[in-house]
């Protein structure tokens, strides 16, 4: 119950508490304080129009009370804390939103990306390879090499993860991943060292590499492509595919 008494009760506490964004949770402290008193009081056997007036008797006196409140609740204190919890929500709302701009800039780069062949030495030949595997929750998309006179083979890749711009498994980022190459030759497998060039475009959600890797001779019948140099997830490419010489 709130009765007339009682709120000028509070009105008059109000009063003295001079942050106004502060009133309506210190009068409704102040009813369920006052409600609950009531209720001790008619549990002693007082009656009602009795403990309605006796409760804020014995509230105290609503000036004091007002003066203890508003050194609790001081202006400046609260308007600083008005402004701080804003100034939090902006500068959230600006994160998300350069996170959001910056992934969406990142992934246009990446889908508007044109492949470019290297000038300092010849195609010999092209092969498509039109393969997608699961690539820490993503996808990881083979879709060409390019074998260049000079022994440099580019693998063109792009990949795609919805999920989340940076993607956490086992404690790896998602644009960490390396690739182990392996050619095979007359039979013979043979690893190369890692740290092969790569050339990327766009970054987060999407992005295409060429990887340019050296060493590898005209004469290779197959491309090992470990692309979990921590576990065993590899493609095999067959390079005669097509009938090439």
């Amino acid at each position: 119950m709130v009765s007339a008494l009682w709120g000028k009760y509070v009105s008059e506490v109000l009063k003295e508490v001079k942050f106004k964004y502060d009133h309506n949770g210190i009068r409704q402290e102040l009813i369920e304080h006052m409600e609950e008193l009531y209720k001790d009081l008619q549990a002693e056997g007082m009656d009602a129009p009795v403990a309605e007036v006796m409760t804020v008797e014995y509230m105290g006196d609503s000036q004091e009370i007002g003066k203890a409140l508003h050194a609790e609740h001081s202006p400046l204190l609260g308007w600083i804390w008005r402004i701080s919890r804003w100034a939090v929500v902006i500068v959230f709302l600006i994160c998300m939103f350069w996170y959001g701009f910056s992934a969406v800039k990142g992934a246009a780069t990446g889908v508007l990306a044109e492949y470019k062949n290297r000038v300092v030495s010849p195609v010999v030949y092209e092969l498509e390879i039109d393969e997608t595997v699961d690539k820490f929750g993503g996808k990881l998309h083979f879709d060409k090499i390019v074998y260049y006179a000079d022994e440099v083979l580019e693998l063109r890749m792009d990949y795609l993860n919805w999920k989340e711009q940076w993607n956490i498994k086992e404690g790896r980022q998602t644009e960490a991943f390396r690739l182990d190459i392996a050619y095979e030759k007359e039979n013979e497998i043979i690893w190369l060292q890692a740290g092969h060039q790569t050339i990327k475009h766009g970054y987060g959600v999407f992005y295409k590499t060429q990887n340019y890797i050296k060493n590898i001779p005209r004469e290779a019948e197959k491309l090992y492509v470990n692309y979990d140099g921590w576990g065993e997830d590899y493609i095999v490419i067959d390079l005669m595919k097509g009938g090439r010489e």
